[in-house]
């Protein structure tokens, strides 16, 4: 069954490439594989091999991928993507020696490029878990890991059928949870080599607050006033904003960074806030009268938030909420919309009332001035957001002692 539904995967990427950009791409990446990889690698190399979705994924990933690299200077790293946008966006990332595209997960791929690699660890960061590639790399005598693991009850996992399920868990030594729904759901199934570690994303945010950034443009923008900036917006999530921008009587500037910087996309935000400005055409003199600043630059939100005052994150009105943590490390309130309850960080957040689910504009719009007419308020909301992150430091160094545990 897992073999019919990868072929029939397969060919609907074929299908879609015809009128889909995206899909096309996915093809056109893998083309040649086995011939780019062979490139890179470096013979009678043993890789410790990183498994990524997209970029989420490899920020759940990263902080351990740095540990082995701090702990392990001669060791070879190897990073895969699934996803086009991933690989793009750290293609270039210099902690790994090899930045690569997983190719389909077909049994004669999988064995392909498990033996060009040769893996000594594989370390799977969440859920995309690849069976053939994952058997692969066990039957070579690769360990075998999954980090920051999630399991519901409808896992696609526990649908494929119950010895599907038991051969795909016994081909890993362990498997890091994020919380203990998961580890019961594994423990019920008969899967007992599982630990709750957490979620590798708060050792990641503090390592990215602590690390020094300074940005002229923005600093000139929030000269004397207080910045709302929201991350990974989609259009509902902006049409939202425009409405509160418009209705707000506090003195509060708005940073846009939007989840897609597509041209349509910025030119569809600029409609919504007239007076706004692009931060590829700021400048120091014309930015600080400015209200509303959009920045079309990737790769720098994680950093930005530290300017706020309060944070909103997109995402909450449609598939689901984007990475609330990133913010929530600077201590500040975190809006976002409805779709939230997949999120063990954010419903966490919630929970220690550092976090906020609206609904609508006019929702946003009072509990937003309720922060900022109390001062109090906004301080206890504040020192939750920070201390919740704070109080989940050393995930990685967890999750590397055990797997250092099955080296030996």
């Amino acid at each position: 069954m897992y073999r019919i539904s990868i072929k029939a995967y397969i060919a609907a990427v074929y299908v879609a490439s015809l009128f889909n950009s995206k899909a096309k791409t996915m093809l056109k990446v893998r083309k040649n594989w086995q011939k780019n990889l062979e490139g890179k690698i470096e013979r009678d190399a043993k890789y410790i091999w990183f498994h990524c979705a997209s970029a989420g994924e490899f920020e759940q990933g990263k902080p351990l991928i740095e540990k082995f690299r701090y702990e392990q200077k001669d060791a070879r790293i190897l990073v895969s993507f699934f996803s086009p946008s991933g690989y793009e966006m750290h293609k270039n990332y210099k902690h790994a020696d090899i930045v690569t595209y997983l190719p389909w997960d077909t049994p004669k791929n999988a064995k392909e490029f498990c033996k060009i690699i040769n893996p000594e660890i594989f370390i799977l960061v969440k859920y995309d878990l690849w069976y053939y590639h994952i058997k692969e790399a066990k039957n070579l005598g690769a360990k075998v890991f999954l980090i920051s693991g999630i399991f519901r009850d409808n896992h696609w996992l526990f649908k494929a059928g119950k010895s599907f399920f038991q051969v795909m868990m016994q081909n890993f030594s362990w498997l890091f949870v994020q919380d203990e729904n998961s580890k019961n759901l594994l423990n019920k199934k008969n899967i007992q080599h599982c630990s709750v570690a957490g979620d590798t994303r708060y050792d990641r945010v503090i390592e990215i607050a602590e690390t020094e950034f300074k940005d002229e443009l923005i600093e000139n923008f929030s000269k004397n006033s207080k910045l709302l900036i929201a991350g990974s917006t989609w259009s509902e999530d902006q049409n939202i904003l425009a409405q509160v921008y418009k209705n707000i009587k506090q003195e509060l500037k708005f940073v846009i960074v939007p989840h897609e910087l597509d041209h349509k996309h910025i030119k569809e935000i600029q409609s919504l806030f007239s007076d706004s400005v692009l931060y590829s055409e700021a400048s120091l003199e014309n930015i600080e009268a400015a209200k509303v600043l959009i920045i079309n630059k990737m790769g720098v939100l994680s950093r930005v938030y530290r300017y706020a005052h309060i944070a909103y994150i997109g995402g909450g009105f449609g598939k689901g909420i984007h990475n609330t943590l990133e913010a929530a490390v600077y201590g500040i309130p975190v809006f976002f919309g409805a779709n939230f309850h997949k999120f063990l960080e954010a419903k966490a957040l919630i929970n220690c009332e550092a976090a906020f689910s609206i609904s609508n504009s006019e929702n946003l719009l009072n509990k937003i001035e309720k922060l900022l007419n109390n001062k109090e308020y906004y301080l206890k909301t504040s020192k939750s957001a920070q201390k919740h992150v704070y109080s989940q430091k050393g995930i990685i160094s967890i999750i590397y002692d055990k797997i250092r545990d099955f080296e030996n």
